[in-house]
Formats: C-alpha cells, structure tokens, sequence
C-alpha cells in the first residue's frame, strides 16, 4: 500500500531553507551597505566641522573661548535639526 504524505520532501525543506537563507543574506548586506555609507558620511563632516573649529579657534582676530563656541555650534545644530520637524 502506498500512503500518500502531506509533508514537504527533504529536497523541497532544501531549496526552501536556501532561499530563506538568500533572502535574509541579500536584506543584511544591503542594510550593512547603507550602514556604512552612513556612518562615512558623518565622520567626513566630523573631520570638516573639526577643521572649521580649529581654523576658527587659531585664526579669529578676537580671543574665543572654546566652551562656549562649541556650545553655540551644537545650539545651532539642534535648532537647525526642530526646525525641520516642525
């Protein structure tokens, strides 16, 4: 007698684990990419934004306290950041 069985051959669990793995393969590297392309782009503008403050700091004409011109830079970038939510 031959029964007849609802369950997925070994070959079929194969290719369907396969692709499962493919999947989430291609999702992780393109998250991973844009992560990266990310995280470059910060430490460009960190390096420029730490230029511009030593430029600054070294070339002013008048004498600047370094505190207090960090503080209006972050000031202004937490203002500049709310005023494009609003």
């Amino acid at each position: 007698m031959y029964f007849y069985s609802h369950k997925p051959s070994v070959m079929k669990r194969k290719y369907l684990l396969g692709a499962i793995t493919g999947i989430v393969l291609v999702v992780g590297m393109a998250f991973t990419y844009q992560q990266k392309e990310r995280y470059f782009d910060i430490i460009k503008n960190l390096e420029i934004f730490s230029n511009m403050y030593k430029e600054v700091n070294s070339n002013y004409v008048d004498e600047i306290d370094p505190n207090q011109l960090m503080k209006v830079g972050i000031d202004a970038m937490g203002g500049a950041i709310m005023g494009d939510r609003k």
